[in-house]
């Protein structure tokens, strides 16, 4: 699950509410770096380094999923926030979209979080009133849970630049019309023995040069579905409360647990 991706394009809200997350890759990455473009890796250089510079993010987000093959179209809106691992203190994340619209129709109040404490991920469909709980980490167990090829959630930024790389052939291109203003282009490819265990072929993202953080997604999985993720009002300097990542269970709501191996 990237965007995680990224987080958000291929995350948590992409899975259906009867699975849990994505299992993480246990296919080995290469030994030896394939040749990549300069300009390339220098990209993926620079988001490595923005995990390392905002620990704590905050944005808007509007994520579309264009379906085809059935020329469906769902947007939402909403606001996410994540923290990575430091010390103890494991990766957590919060998605809540509020707002739904169904192809060209209405927009109408419709709201669905995720929230992942490091151990449990939970979705809230509040409409329908429903809370299920997917535990994602064993008891006591820690878990790299954003990192590609080891996390369930793997994010666009923040991740090992070699390990991108064995993952993806990255590229990138001169700015062009149409791009967000002030970003820098690249587009990762995935490689074909990572094929079945990443499950979009080509996501294109849009780095913001002030922050290094991406500000637009848009990926492709084998279905030929496209996702657009886009992020707004960005913040890094930001202290969340930790109960909101593992949200109280809801009383005279339908509730589920689903613990590993289940």
């Amino acid at each position: 699950m990237i965007l995680a991706c990224g987080c958000v394009a291929a995350g948590p809200a992409s899975q259906p509410a009867s699975a849990p997350a994505t299992e993480p890759s246990t296919a080995p990455t290469t030994a030896t770096a394939p040749a990549v473009d300069p300009a390339a890796r220098k990209l993926l250089e620079q988001l490595e380094q923005a995990g390392r510079d905002h620990p704590r993010i905050q944005a808007d987000v509007e994520y579309e999923v264009l379906m085809r093959k059935v020329g469906d179209r769902e947007t939402r809106w909403g606001q996410v926030r994540f923290q990575r691992a430091e010390g103890d203190e494991p990766a957590r994340f919060h998605i809540v979209f509020d707002v739904l619209r169904q192809g060209d129709g209405p927009k109408i109040a419709d709201k669905v979080e995720y929230a992942f404490d490091g151990q449990w991920l939970t979705e809230l469909k509040h409409r329908i009133r429903q809370q299920t709980l997917y535990q994602v980490a064993a008891e006591g167990e820690k878990i790299d849970a954003f990192r590609i090829g080891r996390g369930p959630f793997p994010m666009p930024f923040g991740q090992k630049a070699e390990d991108m790389i064995a993952h993806f052939e990255p590229s990138t291109r001169p700015p062009a019309d149409g791009d967000p203003k002030d970003t820098d282009y690249l587009r990762l490819v995935t490689r074909p023995e990572h094929a079945k265990d990443i499950q979009f072929t080509d996501v294109e993202m849009w780095i913001d040069r002030a922050t290094r953080l991406p500000v637009r997604l848009v990926s492709r999985d084998r279905k030929k579905d496209r996702t657009t993720v886009v992020f707004t009002n960005l913040k890094t300097d930001v202290e969340f409360d930790k109960s909101v990542f593992r949200p109280g269970r809801k009383l005279g709501w339908e509730y589920h647990v689903k613990r590993l191996g289940e």
